[in-house]
């Protein structure tokens, strides 16, 4: 009897030691033929069911505000009714890990489906709010193209690129960062943006495009940088509030009109670096007191400085080879070349 107990006794510490084996992918089986599967190093597990959840990066798009809404993350996809947007850093969807990594072109700005004839797009005033993570590197064309309602938004430092037009017409935007990698600031990008009071550009900035400000007409103040070497078309036109502007030296080409209609105006440098004064480049200024031609301008295009009713005593360096028509039209006292010319003169 006693050895019977025995023998059962180690047939079942075998069979147990089996099992244990068996388990633990032992017996010469190869570990991935286990129960507990295989995950590759580029997908993640999902706790809930076990299943192999792959990875990428995506942009938020109409398609992926939906998918967003569908999980609950969002209120609604309708951006007509999106009133606030808390963008998350990642999402699940479809056993996918999506990383959004980049805001899409026109991404909030509404399709004008009634009549095309008057623009491809109309106004969004539903959005007030929004956040962006720090996964975010780009921010498309047009994104918050007439957002008229968005007051004002955190861009994070991982921001690497701002597309054109990406703001404009965000009539209600009071204040706005610029990222510290941002290199150019494209065209059109605050374009309109009538509540917007002052801004600083980050150290680094090299370009300021065409129209990037223009229209800003409660825009007081502004710094540009040491590093921005040119100005496009049109940059400030009718910066109604702007009373004053440095610009720094290393300065080498201003657009046309980039002041025009600065009403406002009353003092700013020329950089030394500067050969031309373009067209219509302070046109309109009427409150413009005095400038200082560099000797290194070698032409002044026309209308640069018509209208500029409060101007007076201009002097005019001798290297200035050409002046354009009306450029000095209704300026009080222009002085070339010991000649003084006064009054309405089309100079």
């Amino acid at each position: 009897m006693i050895k019977i107990c025995k023998f059962i006794c180690m047939f079942m510490c075998l069979l147990s030691i089996g099992i244990l084996t068996t388990a633990c992918g032992g017996g010469g089986g190869s570990s991935t033929d286990n129960n507990f599967g295989y995950i590759p190093t580029n997908t993640i597990n999902n706790s809930n069911n076990n299943v192999a959840i792959t990875s990428k990066n995506v942009t938020l798009n109409d398609e992926v505000l939906q998918q967003l809404y569908e999980l609950g993350i969002i209120e609604t996809a309708d951006k007509s009714k999106l009133t606030s947007i808390n963008i998350p850093s990642s999402y699940i969807y479809n056993n996918t890990q999506c990383t959004i990594t980049a805001i899409g072109d026109y991404c909030f700005a509404i399709k004008n489906t009634e009549n095309k004839n008057i623009s491809q797009y109309v106004e969004n005033t539903a959005l007030k709010k929004i956040t962006i993570p720090n996964t975010v590197t780009s921010i498309g064309e047009g994104a918050f193209f007439d957002c008229i309602n968005l007051e004002s938004i955190e861009l994070p430092d991982s921001i690497i690129s701002i597309g054109n037009e990406a703001f404009s017409g965000c009539t209600s935007l009071e204040d706005i960062n610029i990222p510290e990698n941002i290199l150019e600031i494209a065209k059109y990008l605050f374009e309109d943006c009538i509540s917007l009071i002052t801004i600083e550009l980050p150290d680094g900035v090299t370009n300021i495009d065409d129209g990037a400000f223009s229209g800003c007409i409660s825009l007081e103040n502004i710094n540009i940088p040491d590093s921005v070497r040119e100005i496009g078309k049109e940059v400030f036109a009718d910066c109604i509030s702007l009373i004053a502007i440095n610009l720094p030296e290393g300065l080498t080409n201003i657009g046309e009109g980039s002041f025009s209609g600065c009403t406002s105006l009353e003092n700013i440098n020329i950089p030394e670096n500067i050969k031309e004064i373009v067209e219509n480049l302070f046109e309109d200024c009427i409150s413009l007191l005095n400038i200082i031609i560099p000797k290194n301008v070698k032409s002044i295009g026309d209308g640069a400085f018509s209208g500029c009713s409060s101007l007076e005593n201009v002097n005019i360096p001798e290297n200035v080879k050409s002046i354009g028509e009306n450029a000095f039209y209704n300026v009080k006292s222009v002085k070339y070349k010991g000649i003084e010319y006064h009054g309405t003169a089309n100079m």
